[in-house]
């Protein structure tokens, strides 16, 4: 089976300067990539790239599944959920979305050997509270870049680090256009006020961290905010994998099976998170890090989250989908 690969995030690997990436979980499952829309049984898509759905439409008698994986929320990549686009697509798989109607998800693939690799820092851990994202803006509805913003701003005891946040006000101007231009092309009406905060610079900023796990493994809390309330990433295992009692705003962990005691989820508001702090400080760190390493070595969550099962679960939908659609066109030329 020849399949045509693309999408705006193909060629980007879970982990940086390695081979672990959804192009090879499709190539080991036994799918040849082909270089020519022509020649390809299937498409698939990670992430939109409407370029490529315009060229296979130019095609003539040449209808084929199209597969989108969706790894990124609209509020990162809008084409995602451009109406325009998702018509051209035939089937369209969620990564690290709940899907409780359906009955199930696809987990967000995670990199399980920062689990096996953990290495105990110097006690006693820092008693602030770590927040480690990138400055981002979306001008579409959902997104939490503004929420962060206004926890940086609102809570006294942050610490926070990550890239983007010494950028100039020209630059900062520049991206609010682009960000606004990107909504629209996409069929969004951009939301004004998720631009609050962007033009400061907060002042317990403290650079990007060499490494998001190491700089976590120094803390004993961290708040985590999802890119939007729908998508559970890999910002909660980073927290886990660190051992660090995680404030979380993002989707209903209950849908993922991930056990009440091991997050501290919290309403997306100041408020709520503010509470959620206080609560997190009452817990006996030691009783909480034992029940999170006893549900991480659990069979049963390893091959729900690691890395290969996660793009084995991806692939296997993937393949499905191809093989019915197959047997259906074939099921028409009899």
């Amino acid at each position: 089976m020849h399949i045509f690969f693309g999408g705006h995030n193909s060629g980007v690997p879970l982990i940086s300067g390695t081979e672990i990436s959804l192009r090879n979980a499709f190539i080991n499952a036994g799918f040849k990539l082909c270089e020519k829309l022509e020649e390809a049984d299937a498409l698939v898509l990670i992430d939109m790239e409407k370029e490529i759905l315009e060229q296979l439409n130019t095609l003539q008698n040449h209808a084929i599944p199209r597969i989108l994986v969706r790894l990124e929320p609209s509020v990162v990549w809008p084409s995602n959920y451009s109406q325009d686009a998702l018509t051209q697509v035939t089937k369209v798989i969620d990564v690290g979305r709940s899907n409780p109607l359906e009955g199930g998800f696809c987990a967000w693939p995670q990199d399980w050997s920062q689990h096996k690799d953990y290495v105990k820092p110097v006690d006693p851990k820092n008693d602030r509270v770590a927040l480690i994202n990138g400055n981002k803006l979306s001008f579409i509805e959902g997104e939490m870049y503004s929420l962060r913003r206004q926890c940086i701003y609102g809570l006294d005891e942050l610490d926070l680090f990550g890239v983007g946040w010494g950028l100039t006000f020209q630059r900062k101007f520049l991206i609010f256009g682009a960000e606004m231009l990107l909504a629209i092309r996409n069929g969004f009406f951009p939301q004004i006020a998720n631009a609050r905060h962007w033009f400061k610079k907060p002042n317990n900023w403290k650079g990007a961290p060499s490494s998001k796990l190491e700089t976590l493994s120094e803390y004993k809390y961290t708040l985590v905010i999802e890119n939007s309330i729908d998508y559970i990433t890999e910002k909660l295992f980073d927290a886990f994998f660190a051992r660090c009692i995680p404030i979380y705003v993002g989707p209903d962990l209950s849908n993922f099976n991930i056990p009440d005691e091991l997050a501290i989820q919290v309403k997306p508001d100041l408020d709520s998170i503010g509470a959620g702090l206080k609560d997190a400080r009452s817990l006996d760190y030691q009783k909480w890090k034992f029940a999170l390493e006893n549900w991480l070595v659990l069979k049963e969550v390893q091959e729900k989250w690691s890395v290969e099962y996660a793009y084995a679960d991806i692939v296997s939908e993937a393949s499905r989908f191809i093989s019915e659609q197959s047997a259906h066109t074939n099921d028409h030329k009899i």
